[in-house]
């Protein structure tokens, strides 16, 4: 009776004594999610009282990162390298992967991120003054695919989500309506056709708001409103992430696949990068029962930690995010956690189907790639067949004229006359 007590003791003592604090006794491997760093509205809105001409490219391009977001990246890196330099170690392209969509802010992000995390070890210098390496990191488009990034992007998707009525009638229910009211009333001649354009002007507020820059002004009137606009986001991603299920399952996936895949080399890795959206949080929330991330969205910069954990040829699953650059790391436990979670339970819990990556490709595009490698294969082969026939077409002529010339040159086959 003592013994079975006195385990889970030292193991709950072992765990706690040993996550985050990078021993490799335990720590098997980390994949750590991070949202791009600031950045200019996603949708450029001339409103009135802007500077004209206008000078806001003077700061970035919309949907850019500004300088201070590359800044925020750079730290958030310095941040990861502190919790997990020793682990990790210098870049080692085997040992790591680095997933980024393909916004170019998520590009950035990781490439700013990554030079801090990744600092050219003494073999690795190439250049004595500048102690930069050039880091590898990998697209996968399937990352901006949540939440409104499905458009444009999603086509087969897109066309049932958009239409359907939980989503049109999503406007009308949002809490604050005072507040659409107010964007009705200052901004007249901007279309609010459904929740995307109202999501766009509130993005091109929030971000105004936060930036404080001349050249990219918050109007007057949104002063009065600039505390709830941020509220009003976060419940229109929150509508919108619990309508897609599917992409809810996917992110389930990729967080067990990591994993799954780390245990199952031979040769072992040690860490995965994500770098994309605060949409992805909320998605990850959802798909993993954390309720802290379900119903909020991060700031620029912050990043979730999901380690593993070997004791006693048992795998166990720490959860660790910021809601932002330089906030304080708080530890999170799943629902269907007690203070220890096995790698098992978060495999257990089956609130939402796990998605394949070939799946979501055909919910998305309405192709798997496996389909589309079929059409590519079927088009290879008729190609292949039309030049095969085509040259035994061609070898046949040329033995039956070279065999009538022969004929033509010899002299029994001539005519006398």
């Amino acid at each position: 009776m003592i013994r079975l007590f006195v385990f889970p003791v030292i193991l709950l003592l072992f765990l706690i004594s040993s996550s985050h604090s990078q021993q490799p006794s335990t720590l098997k491997f980390v994949q750590i999610w991070f949202r791009h760093g600031e950045r200019l509205p996603t949708h450029f809105l001339n409103l009135p009282g802007d500077p004209y001409p206008s000078v806001y490219h003077e700061i970035s391009e919309p949907g850019e990162l500004t300088n201070n977001g590359v800044i925020q990246e750079y730290d958030l890196g310095l941040e990861i390298k502190k919790s997990y330099g020793d682990f990790i170690g210098p870049y080692r392209a085997s040992e790591l992967r680095i997933w980024v969509g393909e916004d170019n802010r998520t590009v950035t992000s990781a490439l700013a991120a990554g030079a801090a995390l990744f600092p050219p070890a003494e073999g690795q210098k190439w250049n004595p003054d500048l102690p930069w390496l050039p880091i590898a990191v990998h697209s996968d488009p399937s990352l901006d695919w949540v939440s409104t990034g499905v458009e444009h992007e999603c086509p087969v998707y897109e066309k049932t989500f958009f239409t359907s009525s939980d989503y049109q009638s999503m406007t009308g229910k949002l809490k604050n309506q005072k507040l659409l009211e107010t964007i009705k009333k200052n901004l007249p001649l901007i279309p609010l056709h459904d929740i995307r354009d109202v999501n766009h002007i509130l993005d091109s507020l929030y971000i105004r708001n936060i930036l404080n820059d001349k050249r990219l002004p918050l109007p007057e009137w949104a002063k009065d409103i600039s505390y709830d606009i941020r509220p009003v986001m976060i419940e229109i991603h929150e509508r919108l992430t619990n309508l897609q299920s599917p992409i809810i399952g996917y992110h389930r996936e990729r967080v067990l696949s990591y994993m799954e895949d780390h245990l199952q080399r031979s040769v072992k890795n040690k860490a995965v990068f994500l770098s994309g959206h605060d949409t992805n949080f909320m998605m990850l929330g959802k798909a993993l029962g954390i309720n802290e991330l379900k119903t909020n969205l991060p700031s620029f910069g912050a990043h979730i930690a999901i380690e593993l954990h070997e004791y006693n040829q048992t795998s166990y699953v720490k959860f660790f995010y910021t809601t932002g650059v330089g906030e304080p790391l708080t530890e999170a436990i799943p629902s269907y956690c007690t203070e220890i979670c096995t790698l098992q339970d978060v495999q257990n819990h089956n609130e939402y189907q796990r998605v394949l990556p070939l799946d979501m490709i055909k919910i998305c595009k309405g192709l798997t790639m496996s389909e589309q490698q079929s059409i590519v294969t079927g088009s290879l082969i008729a190609v292949l067949a039309v030049l095969l026939i085509s040259t035994v077409i061609l070898t046949y002529t040329t033995y039956s004229y070279r065999k009538q010339l022969i004929q033509m040159k010899d002299p029994e086959c001539q005519r006398l006359l």
